[in-house]
């Protein structure tokens, strides 16, 4: 007698931050460098959001980071002042070379293909904009090996609210 039991549903609580083979910290930054709280933004206010990743093993690895953005952000538009690629905010760590990156309505995405043989520390960086007032469901971000998707990571989930301005 066999049984197969299919169950499907959303969690009660959001899974906590950790993983396997990988760490992964997001913060956000003000554009002079100090610490912000997402938690609590005025509507227009530009952050810094930096990715930091730490890999655990010592082998190449193709990697895929994806930062999904709470509902009432947007990433600034990486051609004005050239923030792409943030040489204007002298305070971020060294840039990495990412084998891709986009920069989506919705989230961050970044690819990188990491040799063995490299520093098992990375730092990715985008700027954002608070443009929707209200409270909004603020979702992990989350690194993996793609060909080896045990191996992943994700930051605790959270909660933003980008209070209105008035006119």
């Amino acid at each position: 007698l066999e049984l197969v039991l299919t169950v499907s549903g959303v969690p009660e609580k959001a899974a906590p931050s950790g993983g396997e083979g990988f760490e992964i910290r997001r913060s956000y930054y003000t554009l002079d460098g100090a610490p912000a709280d997402p938690a609590l933004v005025n509507q227009n206010q530009r952050l810094v959001v930096t990715l930091e990743v730490t890999e655990a093993g010592e082998l190449p690895s193709h990697l895929l980071v994806v930062d999904m953005l709470p509902a009432g952000f947007e990433i600034a538009n990486p051609a004005l002042v050239d923030s792409a690629d943030l040489a204007a905010l002298s305070w971020l760590p060294e840039k990495v070379e990412a084998a891709r990156l986009e920069f989506r309505d919705d989230r961050f995405v970044a690819a990188l293909e990491r040799s063995g043989n490299e520093a098992r520390g990375f730092t990715l960086a985008y700027m954002v904009r608070a443009v929707t007032p209200g409270r909004f469901a603020l979702p992990p971000a989350l690194v993996e090996d793609m060909y080896r998707p045990h191996l992943n990571a994700r930051t605790a989930s959270g909660r933003s609210e980008v209070i209105g301005i008035e006119p």
